[in-house]
Parts: C-alpha cells; sequence; structure tokens
C-alpha cells in the first residue's frame, strides 16, 4: 500500500510539494515533517533532525522520529511512530510504552548510545531530560483508524506518557484548514436566554459575553476539520497534559456548576450576529481563544457533565481586519507563533512592509497574510537570513520559533534596520538555491538546513573581500540592480559548495556517517565551515597581479 494511499485530498498534496522541493523525496518523511513543524511550530531546520536515521532506538522499538519540546521550562521529548497499517500501531506503542518505563532515565541512556538522540536531548537551553519529564507518543497513520483501535492504543498511556493519533481524517482536514486560513463558516445558532446576554460596549464595532451549554458547542461545525478555528490557533490542539485534565473537568457532573468560573471561556469573531428571541445568530464564526477547550467538549460529547456552561466572548471583527488578529494573537500565550503574529503589530515591522513595498516588494508579516503580486519577502524567512548573515549567530538562525522573542528579535530587526539588508538576504539566498544541484546530494536531502548553511559560509567569505564586504554591509541602491548582485554574490557561493564537498569528500574518505542535519546547527561547525569556504574563495579569486 502506498505511503499516502489514505490520503486523497489534492490540498495535502500541495502543502506536501514545498517538502519535496527541499529533496525530501519520501513519502513518509514529508508527511512526518509537515504535521510536527504544523502540530508543534518546530521551524523546517530544525525538523530535518527529528527524522531519525537509525529508528529502532531500543531493541525491537522502532521510532520515526524524536523531537524535544520546550514549554514553561518543561522540557517534553515527542516520539512519533508512523504506520500505514493502523493494526500495526498497538503493538508498537506498547513496545515503545514497555522501553520508556523501564528505566528513570530512559532518554540519558538513549543519548549515550545515539548522537542523533543526544543532540535533541541536549537543547540549546542547557536543559537536560530529567525522570520528571512528561512524554508524549504521536502516532500518525495514513489510513483512516476506527474508534475501537484508537481507544486501545490511548489505553496504553500513563501518568508519564501521553499518546495522541493523527489519521487520515485529520491530515486531509488539516491539510485544508492549512490553506483556507479564512473558510467562511455558515450561520450558527447560539441558543441563550437573551438576559443573560452582556453587551461589552465597544465603540466601533458590537461585543457581548454569555454563557453557553457545552452541549451545543459540541455539536458546532467545523471542529474536526479545523475550519471552526483562526489560523492562529488551528495548530498543536493535540493531547496533552492540559487537555486530559480538561477532559476530566468536563465530566466530572460534582462540579459542572463551576467550570465556568474557573475556565477562561471561549473567544470567537464573526463577519455579524443578530440577538433573537432564541439566541444568537452568527454569521462567519471563528474561535481566536480556546480552541483546546472546544476540541475537548466536541470529543467528549456524550459523556459531558449534564448543566456545563463555558463563557462566550462574541466580537464582530473579520478576520483578517486588525482587531481580530490582536485578539487571536494576545489572547493565546501558548500559541507557537504567537510570538511572529505579536510581532506584526511592531513599529519596525509596519515600515519595512511599506518601505519595500515602495521597492517593489511584498513583505508578509504575517503567515496568513494574502499573496499579492510582486516577489514576496516572509519576515520569518528573512530574520533566519538576517540572523545568519548581520546578526553572525547561524546556530541560532535554524530555530526560527525564537527569533521573534527579545532579545533576539531586537538584534535582528533594529529600529533603523535598513531594507535594503532585507533584500539582499534574500538575493543571497536566491543565489545558494541556483547552485543546489552542484551541492552533493546527500545535503541536498536537507535542504533548507544546507541552503542556510551556505548562505552564512558564503557571507563570512565576502568579508574576506573588501569589496564585496562593503556591498554586504550597505547594499543601498546596488540591490535595485538583482541581477549585478547576484553575480557578485555567485564566486563566494561557489566557494561554500566548494566547501561543502571537501567535507563530503573527507567523511567518505574515512569512511564515516556525516550527521550534518545535527552539526550544521552546531557553532562550532558553522564557524569552520565559514573558514573552509573563505580558504575556497582565496584559492580561487584571480591575483591582483594578474
Amino acid at each position: 500500500m502506498s505511503a499516502l494511499e489514505g490520503l486523497t485530498s489534492p490540498t495535502l498534496k500541495k502543502v506536501l510539494e514545498p517538502l519535496e522541493a527541499d529533496g525530501v523525496n519520501d513519502k513518509r518523511e514529508q508527511l512526518i515533517l509537515w504535521i510536527i513543524r504544523n502540530q508543534y511550530g518546530v521551524g523546517a531546520e530544525d525538523s530535518f533532525a527529528s527524522i531519525l536515521d537509525q529508528r529502532d532506538i531500543f531493541p525491537g522499538v522502532i521510532v520515526d522520529a524524536v523531537l524535544v519540546t520546550t514549554r514553561r521550562d518543561i522540557v517534553s521529548p515527542v516520539y512519533v511512530i508512523y504506520e500505514e497499517n493502523p493494526e500495526n500501531l498497538e503493538a508498537r506503542v506498547a513496545a515503545l510504552v514497555k522501553a520508556l518505563s523501564a528505566s528513570s532515565s530512559a532518554e540519558s541512556t538513549l543519548a549515550k548510545s545515539n548522537p542523533q538522540l543526544r543532540s535533541l536531548f541536549e537543547p540549546a537551553t542547557d536543559r537536560r531530560i530529567t525522570s520528571e519529564v512528561t512524554r508524549l507518543i504521536l502516532c500518525i497513520s495514513s489510513a483512516e483508524i476506527p474508534t475501537r483501535l484508537r481507544n486501545r492504543v490511548t489505553r496504553r498511556s500513563s501518568s508519564a506518557i501521553d499518546i495522541d493519533v493523527i489519521d487520515s481524517r485529520f491530515i486531509n482536514a488539516l491539510a485544508e484548514a492549512d490553506l483556507s486560513p479564512t473558510t467562511a463558516m455558515p450561520t450558527v445558532h447560539v441558543a441563550v436566554d437573551p438576559r443573560s446576554i452582556l453587551n461589552l460596549g465597544m465603540r466601533d464595532t458590537m461585543a457581548i459575553i454569555t454563557p453557553v451549554s457545552a452541549d451545543q458547542i459540541a455539536n458546532w461545525d467545523g471542529v474536526d476539520d479545523r475550519r471552526l478555528f483562526d489560523l492562529n490557533v488551528r495548530h498543536a490542539l493535540g493531547l496533552n497534559r492540559v487537555r486530559k485534565s480538561l477532559n476530566q473537568a468536563l465530566r466530572n457532573r460534582e462540579s459542572a456548576d463551576e467550570f465556568i468560573a474557573y475556565h477562561n471561556g471561549i473567544t470567537a469573531v464573526c463577519s455579524d450576529f443578530r440577538v433573537t428571541d432564541g439566541g444568537i445568530e452568527v454569521d462567519g464564526l471563528s474561535i481566536v481563544n480556546g480552541a483546546q477547550t472546544v476540541v475537548a467538549i466536541h470529543a467528549n460529547a456524550g459523556h459531558l457533565a449534564p448543566g456545563l456552561r463555558v463563557l462566550f466572548k462574541l466580537v464582530k471583527a473579520g478576520p483578517e481586519t486588525d482587531l481580530a488578529q490582536n485578539m487571536a494573537v494576545r489572547s493565546n500565550t501558548q500559541n507557537p507563533v504567537t510570538s511572529r503574529n505579536l510581532r506584526a503589530l511592531d513599529e519596525v515591522q509596519a515600515r519595512l512592509q511599506a518601505e519595500l513595498g515602495a521597492l517593489g516588494y511584498v513583505y508578509t508579516r504575517r503567515p496568513n497574510d494574502k499573496e499579492a503580486v510582486g516577489p514576496v519577502v516572509r519576515n520569518d524567512d528573512v530574520a533566519q537570513l538576517l540572523c545568519s548573515i548581520y546578526v553572525r549567530k547561524p546556530a541560532l538562525a535554524v530555530k526560527r520559533q525564537v527569533l521573534f522573542e527579545s532579545p533576539l528579535y531586537e538584534e535582528i530587526f533594529p529600529s533603523n534596520v535598513d531594507p535594503a539588508r532585507l533584500i539582499f538576504a534574500t538575493l543571497l539566498r536566491k543565489e545558494v538555491d541556483s547552485h543546489k544541484e552542484e551541492v552533493p546530494v546527500a545535503y541536498q536531502s536537507a535542504w533548507a538546513l544546507t541552503a542556510l548553511t551556505l548562505v552564512n559560509m558564503a557571507a563570512e567569505a565576502m568579508r574576506d573581500d573588501s569589496s564585496a564586504a562593503q556591498l554586504l554591509l550597505s547594499p543601498g541602491d546596488a540591490i535595485r540592480d538583482s541581477l549585478q548582485v547576484q553575480e557578485v554574490m555567485s564566486p563566494f557561493v561557489n566557494a561554500a559548495v566548494s566547501a561543502l564537498r571537501d567535507r563530503e569528500a573527507a567523511y567518505s574518505a574515512k569512511k564515516q556517517p556525516d550527521e550534518f542535519k545535527i552539526a550544521f546547527k552546531q557553532t562550532r561547525t558553522l564557524s569552520d565551515l565559514a573558514m573552509q569556504a573563505s580558504k575556497a574563495y582565496r584559492r580561487r579569486r584571480p591575483s591582483v597581479n594578474s
């Protein structure tokens, strides 16, 4: 059976296309990479290191990928199991649970025997995984998983191990939602007593708050396919410890009437709403806060405690308006894309958008910004390039999720940042991409990571040439002639590619595996590669006396 036989959505094929262009040809790896990037906010470059080269991490225990999430100083490993045949999931999960439970320091043991896992388990924060860590086993299947089997698999969880299951239904729906950030929802009727509705008295729009029964929330459309949720909160809605506690609270009959007092409630925007004798008629409903609650209520339909109510705040604001965007990002502090979205409101970002627009470039500040005519510069893409080229912290540049957090953000985007530098950085990445076929095939398999490495190598080599260094530091009007700029860049990119070929040849001669997916994120390796690129350029450049 094909690895994607159960995944028929044309939209899914579309969202996986960039991974194929990145050199990832294995369909299993494409799917895993896309899911962990979407569900956990892992940057493209970081995600490659999660795909395990040595999948049998314990004897007889096969794991496809491992990533580490860090939130509120808690480090949590996520073990990913991919299975085309869902009937095999239970046995694989049981074997992994048994192996992880056999030792109080399973990750320490794994780190000693596997350098790839050692790098993953020792994050840049220098925190170490301890026996108190909470683990998650993420099961992915390209087929539809029957409820009975899903329940058997999730029952393998324990106090220290959570289990989440994703099948073809969820994957296809997530793909549709991923490319449809503002899908219009049909009119939703919310049955409430009009006397319980409080008008919030906003000056420029309508806004109300009211208690809503959980039973009717459970029947809202758009939960399974994520259309009900604003783009900012569609991701990272899988099972976690907060969700497990929420499940228990939703079923607790003894404290059902107290739930509305201690729960934060649900916040939504809509294109319009009308209060009637029977409640509220809502057009274009979109949840901007409380998505985890809605998912949990939907999942517990039929088991909800009688009389359970949730506080529901509703604001009339189109999903693409500044008000809706502000509500989405400011009320979701644990959202993996929150930092980027919050910075979208920054004056520096607004200035760059205007100034780059004047130069003929479309500068996007949010993941759901509409595409426009002209060359596009995404602020998260260019943040990586600026971090590597100008801040000169290439090891941090791969960690896309921290680039918009202080104090690194202020280094990447100082108040006086020159928009010409953003264009220069974008052109350098474009020149690197044009040399892809010259790079050893192995390095092409994680092209996003390799390309960022080559950008840093080429930029550092340019600093060794006075004329090129001046262009790099002060591109100015030179960026108006992009072809001329790329012509200047080309010898330095050639030198960087040459240095990578030398590296590949050295490992081949020693018959050693090149763990480049780890090494290209390490400061020492990146510094050595930059030095080798500079040497390669000096060997190649014409003599001043020739």
